[in-house]
């Protein structure tokens, strides 16, 4: 296995736990530090942390000067953050003073552990699509991209990665798998196996994007948006959701045949009129209220269903 082969897997590994310092200041922030460090640990180990590559040690911003062009000392005002909001960022290290070892106007090398400080600052995607930005990141960091534009990259990322695995996983997948999984048992298969279904197709696009995203973040870098744009995220996310509307009359078919069979009909048949209503309105209000209205309507069926059958 290839060094970056080795990388990928340990950050796609570590990308599980990105969710277990979640908090309402830095969200994944905290998380996504505690993801980067081998990617921090080789290219401190290559060299390719030193601080000519964050500065030029000719220049003004390489002498700390505030007022230089260039200077990275502070955010940048594009990248979505309050400066003067100090519960909402966590502030990098400032650069160090030039000492007799590194020369006049050079600016002493960051450590592992200040380089991580840069990292912990508020951040927040999907996380199952946040090793995209992981892996990324880990590729800037070790081309010695400048700390400026690794923090707009994060900014810039952050919101498509978002929206991109909530409509493919909690709008499509999600509800897909349960009601597979629910069809499933309607049919008749033990409860174990109906657990086992949900819980190996669902873990199963989990953690492939993981894996996957790590993987193509660390390949493309900074240009992995074009990659994302090839592999029609929300294409697949409608696809999936055609699957789970499939799914659905299935279901409703199954059920209406159980409660012909168990004379449980005359039970149900006075609330179909109330299902199709919630489905109306929640056409109209939207899909999550139409999620919500499905789903109820469909464990008040199967209720009654049961009831008319025990009676």
């Amino acid at each position: 296995m290839t060094g970056d082969g080795r990388l990928a897997w340990s950050l796609a590994l570590r990308s599980l736990l990105i969710q277990s310092s979640w908090n309402h200041r830095t969200m994944l922030g905290a998380g996504f530090g505690l993801c980067i460090i081998p990617a921090l640990r080789r290219a401190s180990a290559s060299g390719d942390m030193s601080s000519e590559r964050r500065f030029s040690e000719d220049s003004p911003a390489g002498r700390g000067d505030p007022g230089a062009e260039g200077w990275e000392g502070e955010p940048e005002a594009g990248d979505g953050m309050r400066r003067e909001d100090p519960e909402r960022v966590v502030a990098g290290p400032e650069p160090r003073a030039p000492t007799a070892a590194h020369g006049a106007g050079r600016v002493e090398e960051p450590s592992l552990n200040e380089r991580l400080r840069w990292h912990v600052e508020h951040f927040n995607a999907h996380p199952y699509l946040a090793g995209v930005a992981l892996g990324a990141v880990a590729r800037m960091e070790l081309d010695g991209a400048p700390s400026a534009e690794i923090r707009r990259f994060k900014t810039a990322i952050r919101g498509p990665l978002g929206s991109m695995g909530d409509r493919l996983v909690w709008a499509a997948w999600l509800p897909a798998t349960l009601l597979g999984a629910g069809a499933l048992g309607l049919a008749g298969a033990p409860w174990w196996l109906v657990v086992a279904a949900f819980l190996v197709t669902y873990n199963g696009l989990n953690l492939g994007l993981r894996r996957w995203g790590v993987a193509v973040g660390l390949r493309e870098g900074v240009g992995v948006a074009r990659q994302l744009q090839r592999a029609r995220l929300v294409e697949r996310a409608e696809r999936i959701a055609s699957v789970g509307v499939l799914l659905l009359g299935g279901m409703i078919g199954l059920m209406v045949s159980w409660s012909l069979d168990s004379g449980a009909l005359d039970v149900v048949a006075p609330w179909l009129p109330v299902g199709f209503l919630l489905f109306v309105a929640g056409v109209q209000k939207g899909q999550v209220f139409w999620q919500w209205a499905v789903g109820g309507f469909l464990l008040l069926v199967l209720g009654l269903a049961v009831i008319g059958n025990g009676i």
